[in-house]
Order: C-alpha cells, then sequence, then structure tokens
C-alpha cells in the first residue's frame, strides 16, 4: 500500500494538485496527509513511463496522459481512444482515494 501512497504524491506532485484544489471529502484523506518520498516515487513510476506521461504538454502515449488527473472523469480524456471497455464505462472522477482503489484492484 505504501508503493501506492508514494505513487499518488509522486502524481500530485507532478500534477500541482493541492489540498484545496481536492473535493470536500477527499481534503482529510490519509493518503494525502502521510508525506510522500518523491525519489522513490519517480523509480517507482519509472516502468508506468512506458505508456502514460505527467507532462502537462505531452501527447498522449499507450496510455493517457495523467497530467493533473484527479478531478477528470475516468475514461473519458480527450484525444485518448484506447481505454478499456471497463474505463469507458467507469462513471467516477479521478480522486486520490480512487487512484489508490483502481490500482490495488484495476
Amino acid at each position: 500500500m505504501s508503493r501506492w501512497l508514494i505513487l499518488i504524491g509522486l502524481v500530485l506532485l507532478a500534477s500541482g494538485v493541492q489540498a484545496e484544489d481536492l473535493p470536500a471529502d477527499q481534503k482529510n484523506d490519509d493518503s494525502q496527509r502521510q508525506a510522500g518520498d518523491p525519489s522513490r516515487g519517480r523509480l517507482i513510476f519509472g516502468p508506468c513511463r512506458s505508456c502514460h506521461s505527467l507532462e502537462r504538454d505531452a501527447a498522449h502515449g499507450f496510455g493517457p496522459n495523467l497530467h493533473r488527473i484527479f478531478g477528470k472523469v475516468a475514461g473519458a480524456q480527450a484525444q485518448f481512444n484506447g481505454y478499456s471497455a471497463g474505463l469507458q464505462a467507469a462513471a467516477f472522477v479521478w480522486t486520490p482515494r480512487r487512484l489508490d482503489e483502481w490500482l490495488a484492484h484495476p
């Protein structure tokens, strides 16, 4: 679980999300209060970079660009057509908690 919290922390840092940008029910989420290790997060995210990017202006790869993913509807990024049927049918908005759940049990 701590591996995923580090990844979430890295994504938060890369996306520029602040606690005040999160929905009220996510501001007190335990995953938000734990300090991450950005260096370790970069290492853990390394294999993910073969499909995903975190930079604002980067194009989608085999997977969608994850820049500022929190607050976006799952499976609905513009100009990315490679979503699985499960993500296309998903009816949720990405939050740190939802990302943790998804990574644990996609």
